[in-house]
């Protein structure tokens, strides 16, 4: 194969693959790891890939992504309305009576972090 052949080649799956994340909307996140993060991370993925071989970042960061937000599902609808504006939680009154002990903003806005 001539190098204008591969050229061509990698030319075409780049378009192939460009394509095919903008059919899924997907999108290319980065991320920065310190060495013990990626560590970390390389041990999570080998130990939930199980016997079928570790997942991949990808793979692993998605499952994450899933997990995360059915858990905090779970959580906003077991909030009850604020019991200082009685508006309905997250929102509330968005922290505009934040300094009252009784707004949701001030006392319990900590429980939806990760």
């Amino acid at each position: 194969m001539t190098c204008e052949a591969k050229r061509k080649a990698a030319r075409l799956r780049k378009q192939k693959s460009r394509a095919k994340r903008q059919q899924f909307d997907m999108k290319v996140v980065e991320v920065s790891l310190s060495g013990a993060q990626r560590a970390t991370l390389d041990a999570s993925c080998a130990t939930r890939g199980g016997v079928d071989g570790p997942y991949s970042y990808t793979e692993y960061i998605a499952a994450l992504i899933e997990a995360d937000a059915k858990r905090l599902a779970d959580e906003v609808a077991q909030l009850a309305p604020c019991t200082f504006c009685n508006a309905p939680l997250p929102g509330g009154c968005n922290g505009m009576f934040k300094g009252q002990v009784e707004c949701f903003h001030h006392s319990r806005a900590r429980e939806l972090m990760v």
